[in-house]
């Protein structure tokens, strides 16, 4: 359910969590309800698919092993 209020009364209504219209039970004023859907508190991040987070961290770790042999970072000698 979703607490929305009414534009002619102002009032709160509870309405089913379904886009559609709607009467408010305290003018009997029609109006119309559109759901977001489902929302997420954790924002765009929470989202992700654990596959393709797995997926792309593992493109970035190539992307870099590319390019450290490329520059010869690899090679015995460099480094500590």
């Amino acid at each position: 359910m979703a607490e929305v209020e009414c534009p002619t009364c102002e009032g709160d209504v509870e309405v089913p969590n379904v886009s559609g219209h709607y009467t408010c039970p305290l003018c009997d004023a029609e109006f119309e309800f559109e759901s977001q859907g489902f929302s997420n508190d954790e924002g765009e991040v929470g989202n992700i698919n654990p596959i393709l987070y797995f997926v792309g961290v593992m493109a970035i770790a190539m992307v870099l092993n590319f390019l450290a042999s490329v520059l010869g970072l690899d090679q015995p000698g460099f480094g500590p």
